[in-house]
C-alpha cells in the first residue's frame, strides 16, 4: 500500500466535505485549484473555474 497516495486520498475527501474553501491562484489572478464544500455552496463549479479570473468570481459572489 502506498501510504502517500492513501494520505492524499484521505485529505482530499476530508477537505471536500469540510465547511471551508481552499483556493490557489496564480500570478495573473487565475484559479489553479479550488477545494472544499463552501466552493460548491457559493455556486462555483471547481472544474469550470480553473483558469478563470478570481476577480470575476469575487464580483459575482458579492452581488
Amino acid at each position: 500500500m502506498d501510504v502517500s497516495n492513501s494520505t492524499d486520498v484521505f485529505l482530499r475527501a476530508m477537505v471536500s466535505q469540510a465547511p471551508v474553501y481552499i483556493v490557489a491562484i496564480d500570478g495573473e489572478g487565475r484559479f489553479v485549484r479550488l477545494e472544499g464544500d463552501l466552493v460548491r455552496r457559493m455556486g462555483i463549479d471547481p472544474e469550470r473555474a480553473i483558469g478563470a479570473s478570481a476577480f470575476d468570481y469575487l464580483q459575482v459572489c458579492r452581488s
